[in-house]
């Protein structure tokens, strides 16, 4: 909050004004952020990759890849964890995200196991889990390794998606 308060010029009991609580005010800032960012993952939208090499590649090139954004996802991470509000937020987005993420991979998943939906779906589904989890590895490592060379840390991470 201290963080928003300096950038906006803003005084806390003003922000705080507009919201209900600091969950409140995260919510409204991720649906803004998230919005565009989810139609990516739209397997309605038509252009959504099926593979999971292809939608982790559009996964790191989000604000993860941002190296002056990962720090602040990082930090918000670490609030999130703290507070059951925030923590209720994290799971509404990542719930949705999986979901995206599992609908557009279930063409994938049904190709390499024909005939078996529910075998499918349940790949889909854990490729969508592993996606999710790299691309948080990949902003962690950004924030916490300044040194890391992002292009050879992604390469890798395709590698791995790769193997799913």
């Amino acid at each position: 909050m201290a963080d928003i308060v300096k950038e906006s010029g803003l005084s806390s009991g003003a922000i705080y004004s507009h919201y209900a609580s600091k969950a409140d005010l995260l919510r409204q800032v991720m649906a803004s952020a998230l919005t565009d960012r989810f139609a990516l993952f739209d397997p309605t939208a038509g252009s959504t990759p099926s593979t999971p090499e292809a939608l982790l590649d559009r996964l790191l090139q989000g604000p993860s890849a941002d190296r002056s954004q990962t720090s602040v996802l990082v930090q918000v991470w670490g609030e999130m964890s703290k507070d059951p509000e925030l923590t209720a937020v994290a799971d509404e987005n990542l719930g949705h995200l999986r979901r995206l993420l599992t609908a557009a991979l279930l063409p994938w998943a049904r190709e390499a196991d024909v005939g078996d939906d529910q075998i499918a779906a349940a790949k889909a589904d854990e490729a969508a889990q592993s996606l999710i989890t790299l691309s948080f590895g990949y902003a962690v490592r950004l924030a916490l390794q300044p040194g890391t060379d992002g292009r050879d840390l992604k390469r890798a991470l395709l590698s791995a998606a790769r193997l799913l």
